[in-house]
């Protein structure tokens, strides 16, 4: 296995609801981290935003994440994205949650419509932002959101800020919220800039390994299938 190899992944999420109805920043993004060869995953509600992004950049591979609305039963909100991307021709790598979904209802569905990934908000009170479900299916957490929230207590265990910073012994999620960068103006695109240059930067040297969600998928399932058998060997020398 190379060196490369060994560095824990991180996944890239943009996400960009429709409430952000100028969608200039967001064809300014794809092409910006096309252009610095960074894999991203953008989170949307609508498959015409993502035909706007690939027709703003012929170099950006866009994974697809579907945002699921609030208002609805998580069931019937899932099965209108699914059926809403699909319809346009879209495959849909990850859906992407404002609220926890309840175990056990929409996995199959999932599974069967090829997604591989749940976003969701972070967990109180679990240490891992990353877990396995049923069907093949893993759950992520947010690590690090850009542009940062800014608090009066930011300077006490705040969160990263940076891709270099995430890099541990687990893959890692950050995601650059659209929503935010626009209410904060000019202060919070020029922090998605930093951000994404840091990012760059770190891929660059080798200490960070930039992959969409779905390839972090199938690392961990790989993983998984290939722990058990390691043990029984173990067991039997």
């Amino acid at each position: 296995m190379s060196a490369q190899r060994t560095v824990p992944p991180v996944a890239l999420i943009v996400v960009w609801p429709k409430s952000v109805a100028d969608g200039s920043g967001a064809e300014q993004l794809v092409r910006r981290l096309a252009g610095r060869s960074l894999c991203s995953t953008w989170a949307v509600e609508e498959p015409s935003q993502v035909q706007l992004l690939r027709s703003a950049s012929l170099k950006a591979s866009i994974e697809v994440a579907a945002m699921v609305a609030d208002g609805l039963s998580p069931v019937e909100s899932i099965e209108r994205a699914v059926d809403r991307f699909h319809a346009a021709g879209e495959s849909i790598a990850a859906v992407h949650a404002s609220a926890e979904l309840p175990r056990g209802s929409v996995e199959r569905r999932l599974c069967q419509a090829g997604v591989r990934a749940v976003v969701g908000p972070a967990i109180r009170g679990e240490s891992s932002t990353v877990r396995a479900l049923p069907f093949g299916l893993w759950r992520f957490g947010p690590h690090m959101i850009a542009p940062a929230a800014r608090r009066w207590f930011g300077l006490f265990n705040r969160p990263p800020r940076t891709i270099s910073e995430l890099i541990g012994s687990a893959p890692a999620l950050a995601c650059i919220d659209l929503a935010r960068a626009g209410s904060m103006g000019a202060r919070g695109w020029r922090a998605i800039d930093q951000f994404i240059e840091r990012a760059a930067e770190a891929s660059a040297r080798g200490s960070a390994r930039v992959v969409c969600i779905a390839d972090i998928a199938a690392e961990l399932s790989k993983s998984a299938c290939v722990r058990p058998q390691r043990s029984i060997l173990r067991a039997a020398a």
